[in-house]
């Protein structure tokens, strides 16, 4: 391996490590001891015991779990599908050439373009902000605003 390939791999993994170290400590880690209390009869306070799958057998044999999965799986299925629905329609929207090609975009950046619209607007209002005790009141800039008619 080439030296400029080794230092590239070497930099990829000083970046990757830290993520790998935090996901390690926060999911991984919790995760195998749910597994493993979930096997014991700890209660959190007292010492724990071994109890193999009895923890397993009870909780599929409560009608209350089998109401609970139900409703969790509808609620991921309906979360899950909904959005990804509507991510799908506007990117097909985005997709398609239709009469007016750029009314979609124009639906979508909207908001964008109007808040830009408003920051100029204030911003040509005040322009120089931090020096509000200074400034004199500003004329209008119209020709009408300011008394004038306008040219013919």
């Amino acid at each position: 391996m080439s030296a400029p390939r080794a230092r590239a791999r070497l930099t990829a993994w000083l970046f990757i490590a830290p993520l790998l170290l935090v996901n390690l400590l926060v999911v991984a880690g919790p995760g195998l001891m749910s597994v493993y209390y979930s096997f014991t009869d700890w209660d959190g306070l007292d010492e724990a015991h071994f109890v193999g799958l009895a923890n397993y057998l009870a909780l599929f044999g409560s009608p209350d779990f089998r109401g609970a999965l139900l409703h969790n799986l509808l609620w991921t299925a309906f979360f899950l599908v909904v959005p990804m629905s509507m991510g799908l329609l506007g990117a097909f929207l985005l997709s398609q050439d239709p009469a007016r090609p750029d009314a979609v975009p124009a639906a979508l950046l909207h908001p964008v373009r109007d808040r830009d619209r408003r920051i100029g607007r204030h911003l040509a209002a005040d322009p120089q902000p931090d020096q509000r005790s200074r400034a004199r009141p500003r004329r209008p800039r119209h020709p009408v605003a300011r008394g004038r008619e306008l040219p013919r």
